[in-house]
């Protein structure tokens, strides 16, 4: 048992503070205070299990992209996800097949290198099953990227760094060369 300012703290295992053979002649407030000790160890050593580090992990947006009436590029939106793991240029919206879609042209930072990409964001959407979530990487290796235009679904993205220009069909989640 070590005394410390006066206060009997002891080291052993939790369960046998409050054994009458170890206990029996103190006064009840150290018993009180072994008492506390041992619940509070046995607390830290039946600590909540946390689910193991998947090195895998890709953050799932947490938001749906916001509404809109009409199909538009939009700036200075934040993403639906932390901007430790991603960071937006900037965003397309629109209806495709009555399903509210929500693009965000950006940088992946959880990719080694960082790596371009646009995340596709939409509502709950049965009839239109090609649309999924997730993140679409450009076809090269890529800095931050952003939306330059659009032409119904096709959007022109341009590579930040490199000054390459793609397009993506929102639709199809495919990409292709810009001319």
């Amino acid at each position: 048992m070590i005394l410390i300012a006066g206060a009997a703290y002891a080291q052993i295992k939790p369960g046998l503070t409050t054994e009458p053979s170890q206990t029996s002649d103190l006064p009840p407030t150290k018993l009180a205070l072994l008492q506390m000790i041992d619940a509070t160890q046995v607390a830290a050593m039946t600590a909540i299990p946390t689910a193991p580090r998947d090195l895998n992990y890709r953050p799932r947006p947490t938001a749906l992209p916001r509404r809109t009436a009409t199909t538009r590029i939009i700036e200075g939106h934040a993403p639906p996800m932390p901007s430790s793991a991603f960071t937006a240029g900037n965003q397309w919206a629109g209806n495709i097949g009555g399903c509210d879609v929500g693009v965000y042209a950006g940088l992946l930072h959880y990719t080694d290198p960082p790596q371009g990409a646009l995340m596709v964001e939409t509502d709950s959407c049965p009839q239109f099953t090609v649309l999924r979530h997730g993140e679409n990487y450009a076809p090269t290796v890529a800095g931050l990227l952003r939306i330059e235009s659009f032409q119904g679904t096709v959007l022109t993205v341009v590579d930040t760094q490199n000054k390459q220009r793609f397009l993506f069909d929102v639709a199809s989640q495919t990409w292709g060369k810009a001319p």
